[in-house]
């Protein structure tokens, strides 16, 4: 038999394994128990730590991705199945890169590791691709887990789809740069690109065309048939010269 149980030490309570044999006489009769014990508390300790440890990344909302020093997959948690279409089978053994989207150049992935290898970490949003071709953007943390003599043995990421972020940011970016009524790029963007085009013309010493266009008897619209019928009139005119 097995029991366990904790005993008071001038260590303090520590846990106990026994193993309890029983001895019997030459004719078979019940003689005395062999106790064996061995001390456990440390192993059952970094035990219960690995299960917690197992279960937060298991139970994570976030998809989490474990690889070793070459960067081959080693382990994947269920929101990493649940986010890219790849099943735990299907992303052991492979290189992150089989979720790159192509939307970034090289150099973007060089200043990537550059950080990585140098800092230990980075961050930043991404486009990744899932296993369906579809696009999505994602919030991307890097880690590098380093053993005692400092040495690189496995790479941590966690990730998570700000698809809902971006597509506000992107509404709110609208809207400071575009005219609400006609979606012409306002006063603010204007400025913006002409800078941009200013500087490029001065470097390739070449001239900058602006047309500035008025429409000519616009209040007498606005007068005589009402704000509405301008209203119209500006969203024609946006559209026509686009």
């Amino acid at each position: 038999m097995q029991i366990e149980y904790s005993i008071q030490t001038k260590d303090g309570s520590r846990l106990f394994r026994w193993h309890l044999t029983l001895i019997r006489n030459p004719a078979g009769e019940p003689l005395s128990i062999a106790m064996l014990g061995s001390d456990i508390t440390q192993w059952r300790s970094v035990k219960d730590h690995s299960h917690l440890t197992s279960q937060m990344f298991e139970s994570s909302s976030e998809a989490m991705v474990i690889s070793d020093r070459s960067n081959c997959i080693v382990a994947v948690n269920k929101a990493f199945t649940t986010l890219t279409g790849y099943s735990r089978e299907e992303a052991i053994g492979q290189n992150p890169r089989l979720l790159q989207s192509g939307r970034h150049h090289r150099e973007f992935y060089l200043a990537m590791w550059h950080s990585i290898l140098e800092k230990g970490f980075w961050r930043g949003d991404i486009w990744d691709r899932r296993k369906d071709g579809t696009f999505y953007p994602k919030f991307l943390a890097i880690s590098v887990i380093r053993d005692g003599a400092g040495e690189i043995v496995n790479f941590s990421a966690i990730f998570y789809d700000v698809t809902e972020r971006k597509a506000m940011e992107d509404k709110l970016d609208h809207l400071a740069h575009y005219d609400s009524l006609t979606n012409l790029p306002n006063r603010a963007l204007l400025a913006d690109r002409l800078h941009q085009a200013m500087a490029q013309a001065m470097r390739h010493g070449q001239r900058l065309a602006v047309a500035y266009l008025d429409l000519d008897g616009f209040k007498a619209i606005n007068d005589r048939h009402g704000h509405d019928a301008g209203d119209h009139l500006l969203i024609a005119v946006a559209a026509r010269m686009k």
